[in-house]
């Protein structure tokens, strides 16, 4: 064998002896890494969730904002005009809610008087009549007295 190839044979053996020392070494790695590996995995879930829901309340903005922009390209056409001017109320002066409260009083005044001699007159006549008036309690009729003249 010459000497290249028995310097190669020699480097292989110890690859293959540094090899498993390696893999452990790097298993021994991942395994004290875990914990930090781990934090970092929940912060990026965190900013993933956020991200994600920014991103549908931004979508939701734009689908608005593309409806509306749709409901006024459609609503362009269409004017409105004035048919009417606007009429300005005049204000009541009090002499004249003065007045009104006088004749409604002087008018219910009057239709209390009216009804009033209307059901004297209906009792006048009543005792005036001669017909006796009675009344009936429990089976037995009794005579209003008349009242003295």
């Amino acid at each position: 064998m010459t000497k290249q190839a028995l310097c190669r044979q020699t480097l292989l053996a110890r690859r293959r002896d540094t090899e498993p020392e390696r893999e452990e070494h790097r298993s021994q790695r991942r395994v004290e890494s875990t914990p930090q590996n781990e934090g970092q995995y929940q912060e990026l879930s965190r900013d993933y969730d956020s991200t994600k829901q920014l991103y549908a309340t931004l979508l939701k903005r734009f689908e608005d904002a593309q409806l509306a922009e749709t409901m006024e390209s459609k609503l362009q056409g269409e004017q409105f005009r004035i048919i009417d001017p606007a009429m300005v109320a005049r204000p009541v002066s009090r002499l004249k809610i003065v007045l009104a409260g006088l004749v409604l009083s002087i008018g219910l005044a009057v239709v209390s008087v009216l009804l009033i001699s209307e059901l004297l007159l209906l009792v006048v006549w009543e005792i005036v009549s001669e017909r006796p008036r009675t009344y009936e309690v429990w089976g037995n009729e009794h005579a209003i007295p008349e009242l003295p003249r």
